[in-house]
């Protein structure tokens, strides 16, 4: 995997946030579906949730695709069905008519 971080660094991160921070302050974490691909997204998306957060944001690319094309909202919406946490989509999100196609795709509610 590279320089990945994987589910177990992503619940460290988080749970060092949300035991430095005051409990009434919300922490959020924000990540991309993988290193080189989306396979392990709904694993960081517990992960993030198991560590504390309070809702998780995730751009719709991996980190190995940058900022290119395509975007993949339904990878978004596997780790959405994963937790019980709000999750937030992220990614190409330009246009209401590029809003509503995520929502369908990802059932995702809020957006980035």
């Amino acid at each position: 995997m590279g320089g990945s971080v994987g589910p177990v660094a992503t619940e460290a991160v988080v749970a060092a946030v949300r035991a430095a921070v005051p409990a009434d302050v919300p922490v959020s974490a924000k990540i991309r579906l993988g290193w080189d691909h989306a396979n392990g997204v709904a694993d960081l998306a517990r992960a993030a949730e198991q560590g504390g957060a309070s809702w998780l944001t995730i751009h719709a690319r991996t980190r190995a695709q940058q900022y290119a094309p395509p975007v993949d909202w339904v990878a978004i919406g596997r780790a959405r069905a994963a937790v019980s946490m709000p999750v937030v989509a992220n990614g190409d999100l330009c246009t209401t008519d590029d809003i509503r196609e995520c929502a369908a795709q990802s059932g995702c509610t809020a957006f980035m």
